[in-house]
């Protein structure tokens, strides 16, 4: 559920709440939260709060959903912040998820800039509860996360990758078996 019109997310919405079956709620609250479309998580992340719509117990996995997206998790971060005392009011700091939740969050992000926005919500709100030892897991990933991402040199291809089998060059546009691979540099 990609790039959604606004009737197929609003039936498949619709289709979530109704749902009686836990197995088929949790691939469909999934679906909803697989999306690139800012609209469609904007929506989601206000309707979350709703509990006619989303349980208090699928809150957290709904807004881990909605995170596991890379084009979300700056928007799930930045709702993070944002509510955070409304989250606190309804779930308490000894809440386990949502210490956890913070972290789930918290570790899919890279930029030095984010870990500075982090140590300062940190600050901000010092009181952890169940969540202080997610926080400094959190805080860890973070810095290996920039690490990491500081050590990869700048992509500079412009085209995709080359394929070298035997003595020709071809461009490689799909994964092809190994044994196909094989046979080709025997020729």
């Amino acid at each position: 559920m990609q790039t959604p019109g606004v009737e197929v997310w609003e039936a498949m919405l619709h289709r979530y709440v109704t749902e009686t079956n836990a197995q088929e709620k949790t691939k469909m609250a999934v679906g909803l939260a697989s999306t690139t479309e800012d609209w469609v998580a904007q929506r989601l992340l206000g309707l979350a709060t709703n509990e006619s719509v989303v349980r208090s117990q699928d809150y957290f996995s709904m807004l881990n959903n909605l995170a596991k997206s890379p084009w979300n998790t700056y928007l799930v971060w930045d709702y993070v912040r944002s509510h955070w005392e409304e989250m606190v009011d309804r779930f308490t700091l000894n809440n386990r998820y949502l210490g956890r939740m913070v972290k789930y969050v918290i570790t899919r992000l890279s930029s030095p800039t984010h870990l500075n926005d982090v140590k300062e919500f940190f600050e901000q709100y010092p009181e952890a509860g169940s969540g202080a030892r997610s926080r400094k897991q959190a805080l860890e990933e973070l810095e290996g996360n920039i690490k990491w991402s500081l050590s990869i040199p700048p992509c500079t291809a412009t085209s995709p990758p080359r394929l070298h089998v035997g003595n020709s060059v071809r461009r490689k546009t799909r994964q092809e078996p190994q044994s196909q691979l094989r046979d080709r540099e025997e020729e």
